[in-house]
């Protein structure tokens, strides 16, 4: 996922998200909060002649921070005007390669023969936590207070003397690893084991940390 701010730019270059081309970059903040890399496109905006607008470099400002050029530079980029021959595109790669679990910018820096084209890109790092219950699975939703069977939180009614047992999920969607520090019932009719379970069933502690994509039960 990620988010854009933008500022605000005016030059004949164009830079969008692969994939996105109605997403225009100039001047703006990109922030991504799932994944750790994104793949830029540069064009010639110019729409007026067939003169090349010529890319000579591309710089990162943080070294938790790599490109990966699929184009070679200095490379010319002729119009996106009809007619106009020549490379129309350059490609490029940006990826965060550190392991640390917070948020990093990097200020990215093209340059060209009319001036720099500068803009940034934030990767944020940090666990997130969703619960489901149910059969198929379904998301319990934080703070909720009605039960279903949908979610496996109606537990219908239990003779006296008889159990009913259900299990959920604890599953990180986030780029961190997710450790939970306790899971606490407030009803003497309800047991929960001072453990969970990994995907295989093997007991484990509830402080094991779960990676991003990857679940533990209770």
């Amino acid at each position: 996922m990620f988010i854009i701010q933008f500022i605000g730019y005016s030059q004949s270059i164009g830079v969008t998200i692969l994939g996105s081309p109605t997403t225009k970059l100039a001047g703006s903040t990109i922030t991504m909060t799932s994944g750790n890399s994104l793949t830029f496109q540069v064009t010639n905006t110019d729409l007026s002649n067939c003169e090349n607008l010529r890319i000579t470099g591309i710089n990162l400002s943080n070294t938790n921070f790599s490109r990966t050029l699929a184009n070679a530079v200095p490379r010319n980029l002729k119009s996106l005007r009809s007619g106009c021959g020549g490379n129309k595109t350059l490609n490029f790669t940006v990826t965060r390669t550190d392991s640390f679990c917070d948020s990093r910018t990097v200020q990215i820096t093209i340059e060209t023969q009319q001036g720099d084209f500068i803009f940034n890109f934030e990767v944020n790092r940090s666990p997130i936590i969703s619960v489901l219950g149910g059969s198929p699975s379904a998301d319990i939703t934080n703070n909720s207070i009605i039960t279903t069977a949908t979610n496996g939180t109606y537990f219908g009614v239990v003779e006296e003397l008889a159990s009913v047992t259900r299990y959920y999920t604890i599953v990180n969607t986030g780029s961190c690893p997710l450790v939970i520090s306790s899971i606490v019932d407030t009803h003497a009719d309800f047991v929960l084991p001072p453990y969970v379970l990994l995907p295989n069933f093997t007991p484990t502690a509830i402080t094991t940390p779960i990676n991003p994509g990857t679940y533990v039960i209770f």
